[in-house]
């Protein structure tokens, strides 16, 4: 007797709804992708129970006629592709003509669906993967389609759902990414009969500051690159913005929310020594790329993609976020006013508005942004203008332009400047040593100098000359060139002593820059070291003549303004 047997059809639609249906958010995505691809400019989505119970995805689109609406739900139909050549250049969102039918067995369904120009429409009602009852019907032009008791026949795959408090927050992001996808597009998500968040047709920049608040789309970095074959734009968020984990980082490739990991370490690259140890940028890449150079066929739920020409894809997205972090301020502000919340996404009530108001000490304590979300043009603008007014607390230098007042902190500043010196020549292999006035000797221990023997290569790479004396001892002769006027033995200490607390990649070149780093770091002016008003200017100086003076090598703000303007509003000059 043969134990090989032929799958039932809705078995076999319930091991692909496998793939496709892994949690509520799966049916929402396929729904909404499919509303996108019908040309719609209005989504609605309606959830009960984390969707758990029902999703209803409404949309504005062509809508489809009874014939069509039959055929949907069909295993493998589609309007979307019709021969293989059209795999390799898709341009829909979805096509694998799958999604319906996978959804149908293990859903209860219903689809009200009306072409453009006709009178009336079409209902239909679909159970265990069948179209069980189908009649005419008065509803709006598009598509909606209700989906209940999702996985009602797969006890096993309910069982395993998480909280419908859980599945509503995924559901949330997964729309909220769409909305930012498409801003041209207005989308309302209710849950539970509440409103998560309304948002109508609006510019990129508005729907950020909708979906994510006023702080995020008030630190934004315009990103563009102009070419036929592959255009790039966005944002990236100020060093400010960076978090510990990548939860705020978006790449839409020709309207996909994808995730693509190399892409994203492209963007972190371009924030090379502006970011905290951990930290994560924040970022809205658009791409728009000719979709024969892109696969989006590898991953069942289309999440992941293959680009052509990976390393080009590669160094347009660093050359270009690159450029546009040398060409903006990055200097965070100081404001007063009213500042909207961000949406918390696990509370359906969506956006709030907080009144903060704060006197002029709680707004140097609080780095709170204002209300103008006006881009930063030019980082150069201010370059050579500040004057040095005082030094606060021996680590602090008080200066001010045409805009207002700047806060420098003397320390990370400093740093920025050594360790942008030193890292130039070492790219244009420029790197200058100096005797030291009489040899050095430096005593570590065994531990220590270990450290130091694993590196000396690179140290002496970076303009170091270290001689091994005996046992645990080291004799030092010169250093860079520009730590000449510090401690050698001070400097070389302190550097062993980082490198001996760091886990990062032991490749040359990196190794190399850890070293610049450390060295920059133990011969900048120290915090609580007293400057003379001439050495305060000196520091301004030197700091206006490099890129990305706003931020030093560990991530943190070198300086901080606060303008004329707020100062008055501070004050009670000014809007009161």
């Amino acid at each position: 007797m043969a134990s090989i047997k032929a799958l039932s059809p809705s078995l076999i639609n319930q091991i692909a709804a496998g793939e496709v249906v892994e949690r509520p958010s799966s049916v929402v995505k396929e729904l909404v992708e499919n509303a996108l691809d019908a040309s719609a400019n209005e989504v609605v989505v309606e959830i009960v129970s984390g969707g758990l119970e029902a999703i209803i995805v409404a949309d504005n689109g062509g809508g489809m006629s009874a014939e069509d609406a039959r055929m949907a739900w069909q295993r493998h139909a589609t309007s979307k592709i019709s021969l293989p050549e059209h795999l390799s250049s898709i341009s829909s969102l979805g096509f694998r003509g799958e999604a319906l039918a996978s959804i149908a067995s293990v859903a209860k369904c219903e689809m009200e669906t009306k072409m453009r120009d006709e009178i009336s429409g079409v209902f239909l009602k679909i159970e265990d993967g069948r179209v069980t009852e189908e009649s005419e019907c008065g509803c709006p032009e598009g598509t909606k389609i209700s989906v209940f008791n999702l996985f009602y026949n797969t006890p096993a795959r309910r069982k395993y759902m998480k909280s419908a408090t859980s599945e509503h927050k995924k559901i949330v992001e997964l729309t909220s990414e769409f909305a930012l996808a498409h801003p041209e597009v207005s989308f309302r998500l209710v849950s539970d009969g509440k409103v998560a968040f309304d948002v109508a047709p609006s510019v990129l920049e508005d729907r950020i500051a909708n979906i994510l608040g006023n702080e995020v789309a008030n630190n934004l970095v315009p990103v563009y690159y102009g070419d036929v074959g592959f255009g790039v734009s966005g944002f990236v968020g100020k060093p400010t913005l960076s978090k510990s984990n990548r939860n705020g980082q978006f790449l839409i490739l020709n309207g996909r929310v994808i995730q693509n990991h190399l892409l994203a370490h492209a963007v972190r690259e371009a924030f090379h020594s502006m970011l905290m140890h951990g930290k994560h940028p924040w970022f809205l890449i658009i791409l728009n790329v000719r979709p024969e150079d892109v696969d989006v066929n590898v991953h069942p739920r289309k999440l992941e993609v293959r680009f052509l020409n990976q390393n080009d894809a590669y160094r347009t997205i660093y050359k270009c976020v690159s450029a546009a972090l040398d060409k903006h301020v990055l200097m965070p502000k100081i404001s007063v006013g009213t500042e909207p919340v961000p949406m918390d996404l696990r509370d359906p009530r969506g956006l709030k508005e907080h009144v903060y108001e704060k006197t002029l000490l709680d707004t140097f304590a609080v780095f709170q942004r204002g209300d103008s979300r006006e881009q930063d043009t030019d980082n150069r603008e201010w370059r050579g203008t500040l004057r040095a007014a005082a030094q606060i607390g021996s680590s602090y230098i008080l200066a001010e332009d045409e805009q207002g007042l700047v806060i420098i902190d003397q320390h990370a500043a400093h740093e920025r400047v050594m360790y942008d010196r030193l890292m130039t020549a070492l790219r244009n292999s420029k790197i200058v040593s100096q005797p030291v006035l009489a040899p050095q000797s430096v005593d570590f221990s065994a531990s220590e100098a270990e450290v130091l023997r694993e590196n000396l290569s690179a140290l002496l790479d970076i303009g170091f000359d270290i001689e091994e004396f005996s046992g645990n001892t080291f004799i030092v002769t010169a250093v860079p060139a520009d730590l000449a006027k510090n401690d050698a033995g001070e400097i070389l200490r302190g550097v062993i002593d980082d490198l001996g607390n760091d886990n990062r990649s032991n490749s040359l070149s990196d190794r190399r820059e850890n070293l610049i780093h450390y060295s920059a770091c133990h011969s900048a002016v120290k915090f609580g070291q007293k400057l003379s008003i001439i050495e305060q200017q000196a520091l301004l100086d030197q700091l206006s003549e490099i890129d990305r003076c706003e931020i030093c090598p560990h991530g943190r703000p070198t300086m901080i303004r606060m303008s004329y303007d707020d100062l008055e509003k501070s004050f009670k000059r000014k809007n009161f």
